[in-house]
């Protein structure tokens, strides 16, 4: 997927296609209790059929579904693509980090653009705005009002607010055929 992100970009249409089969990996992953810690446009391959398949699971974590969430033991992923409680060290996190990782490769894919979600030391601390991901200034590709919510709804800092794969999946903007801002 990084290999098509960088050549062509991906049209709104196809991102749709692409990222409901993503969602739905990360539902059954998320629903047998298991985050997978490093999602970024790398490990995301794209078959001959353009089947999407997620790969590298060497950062995948199991837990108990009776558990509040996995414990805390340090950061697991791609700068970039990491999760601002896993930044922050919360004692506990949950599969929400996962999909912060999917918005960020979302508004990648949408508005081919990196997010550059590199926040700076001092946003370890709880009391210091993370950056917000901003589009490019040289592509300026039209965005469905939907796309754009969705990627909203992603990206919730607070990971108790962000939205899960199953509730994405019913977010409009998979039912719609709008592509219009």
């Amino acid at each position: 997927m990084e290999h098509r992100i960088g050549q062509s970009g991906i049209v709104e249409a196809d991102a749709k296609q692409l990222f409901r089969q993503l969602l739905l990996a990360l539902d059954y992953l998320h629903s047998n209790c298991i985050v997978h810690h490093d999602l970024k446009p790398h490990n995301l391959l794209l078959d001959a059929a353009g089947q999407l398949k997620v790969c590298d699971f060497g950062a995948a974590r199991a837990y108990n579904k009776h558990d509040a969430g996995l414990p805390f033991s340090g950061i697991y992923g791609t700068v970039g693509y990491i999760a601002p409680e896993l930044l922050q060290g919360v004692p506990l996190y949950t599969t929400a980090v996962d999909m912060f990782s999917v918005g960020l490769i979302l508004f990648e894919v949408m508005l081919f653009a990196y997010a550059a979600f590199y926040p700076p030391s001092a946003c370890l601390q709880d009391d210091v705005e993370f950056p917000t991901p901003r589009p490019s200034q040289k592509h300026k590709p039209v965005v469905s009002a939907d796309a754009k919510r969705l990627i909203q709804a992603l990206l919730q800092r607070d990971p108790v607010s962000r939205v899960t794969a199953a509730a994405a999946l019913r977010h409009p903007w998979f039912h719609s055929n709008k592509t219009d801002p």
